[in-house]
């Protein structure tokens, strides 16, 4: 059973007066936004929810005491008290967000979504610091709705190494997670919650990376309030918000792809569409004293296709002797040798259609012999 505590979200607003974090609910009507020399349409049939941090507020180095929505709802995300308010500023990459301070900011909205069997939750978000979400994923989330039952709650928690949400419906244990293969550290993200009656699915940059079956179909046990920047029992988060849309239905892949496309475009730079091979570095040349063993340490990068996914090959390409090689497969590995001389030892990545290599120069010295008896006088 849920045994951990319920805490109280503060702040009364009606709908369209205090809704912080964009989730998206599919209908079929679209709102135009022009990006660069291009009408986006974003579907605006059950838009509950839709704010941006480059319209609806203040100019940036201003405290955040309205975040204006740009839905046809006037559902706007609000804290009236001074030492709660967020702060309009730029992202290091020079994008209009709010900044919570993850101490005291958050701001408070009104979008009920108990009874739902369809709901898209999207936000651009980016955490500064690398939290867990706690044992159930709700602390320090950055949209968050509070449960009134047991296994209620909703939220959306992109952080740096993992993503955690959960629609609730009172189902035990539906804690769905994501471990990203490499943290993105502070920078920005769009990530997309749908769920589907009893299918929900993760997306993160317009990728599918997981999709749980089995659920409690209709949404349940929350409360109507929500939050930006807060999570459960009062946990704040730290880091940036650029966009959020929260949809009162599952938007159809087209036009979730559609809105992730345009998000990607403007604030991601675009991702490869070539597959590139890995960069592979390896540490300078070294020298040791036969027989100790040699530290090799290897480093790659990659564009991250097709998968993600990087294996490394140590592997030895001359020298007088055999090598032994105490983890072959890890980037970072020692090498004994069965006689003394210099050896190249090689590392070769592969993302699983491309490989690259890089080579180190190995020298392992005999010692020296042992000093000659002194005779003189013997």
């Amino acid at each position: 059973m849920h045994t951990h505590r319920r805490s109280r979200v503060s702040g009364q607003s009606t709908f369209g007066t205090n809704f912080v974090i964009a989730a998206i609910v599919l209908l079929t009507a679209f709102t135009s936004v022009i990006f660069g020399q291009s009408a986006i349409n974003i579907p605006s049939t059950g838009l509950a929810l839709w704010l941006k941090a480059d319209a609806g507020t203040p100019a940036a180095g201003s405290r955040v005491s309205i975040w204006s929505d740009q839905s046809s709802n006037h559902a706007d995300a609000s804290q009236a008290n001074g030492v709660n308010q967020p702060l309009a500023t730029l992202s290091a990459s020079g994008a209009r967000v709010v900044r919570f301070d993850g101490a005291s900011d958050f701001m408070s909205f009104v979008a009920p979504l108990n009874g739902l069997t369809g709901a898209t939750l999207i936000l651009v978000a980016s955490a500064a610091q690398d939290y867990t979400g706690d044992w159930n994923g709700t602390s320090n989330a950055p949209l968050f709705w509070n449960e009134t039952a047991y296994w209620g709650c909703v939220h959306l928690s992109p952080f740096q190494t993992s993503v955690k949400y959960r629609f609730g419906t009172t189902q035990t244990n539906n804690l769905p997670a994501f471990t990203r293969p490499v943290s993105i550290g502070s920078g920005l993200s769009i990530t997309t919650a749908v769920k589907n009656g009893t299918t929900e699915s993760l997306f993160i940059n317009g990728s599918n990376v997981l999709t749980q079956s089995g659920k409690y179909s209709t949404i349940n046990g929350i409360a109507g309030t929500g939050t930006l920047g807060r999570g459960y029992n009062s946990t704040y988060f730290a880091g940036d918000i650029a966009e959020v849309l929260v949809y009162r239905r599952a938007l159809s892949d087209a036009e979730r792809a559609q809105i992730e496309s345009y998000l990607i475009s403007k604030y991601i730079a675009a991702p490869p569409t070539t597959n590139q091979a890995p960069s592979v570095s390896v540490g300078p040349a070294a020298t040791v004293t036969y027989p100790a063993a040699a530290s090799l340490t290897g480093t790659a990068s990659d564009d991250g296709l097709p998968n993600s996914t990087l294996t490394y090959t140590w592997t030895k390409v001359s020298g007088p002797g055999d090598v032994t090689l105490s983890s072959p497969n890890a980037a970072n590995t020692s090498a004994t040798f069965s006689a003394a001389g210099q050896y190249c030892l090689r590392l070769t990545v592969s993302d699983s259609q491309l490989t690259a290599s890089a080579d180190v120069q190995v020298t392992s010295v005999a010692p020296a012999p042992p000093s000659a008896v002194p005779t003189s006088g013997l």
